[in-house]
């Protein structure tokens, strides 16, 4: 019975996803998450300043990895790519608006 039903049922297709290609957003919505997890869970007030660390060590790093990104995005051979089925396009202005976004958060 059980073998006849996965008979029936069709593959699912799922795109590729080129995770380095959304690394800088990971690292960026990962530390939003951090944030909001430690604010939702602790009882006790966190020292002075920990939400702040925490916050330019994440725009710092999303910076980062929009940079090592960019190396790939000005090579002649490869340049501008589209990530998880056409569904983003990574260039040179998506890295700058993600790096300005970054600026934004630390300042």
């Amino acid at each position: 019975m059980i073998a006849l039903i996965a008979q029936q049922v069709p593959t699912l297709a799922v795109p590729d996803i080129q995770w380095s290609a959304i690394a800088p957003l990971l690292v960026l919505f990962g530390g939003a998450l951090v944030l909001l997890t430690i604010a939702a869970l602790t009882t006790t007030r966190l020292p002075k300043g920990t939400e702040t660390v925490i916050t330019i060590v994440t725009a710092l790093a999303t910076i980062g990895s929009s940079l090592a990104l960019r190396g790939r995005i000005i090579d002649a051979k490869r340049g501008p790519f589209q990530a998880i089925a056409g569904a983003l396009t990574i260039d040179a202005f998506s890295i700058f608006v993600t790096c300005l976004i970054s600026v934004g958060v630390i300042l």
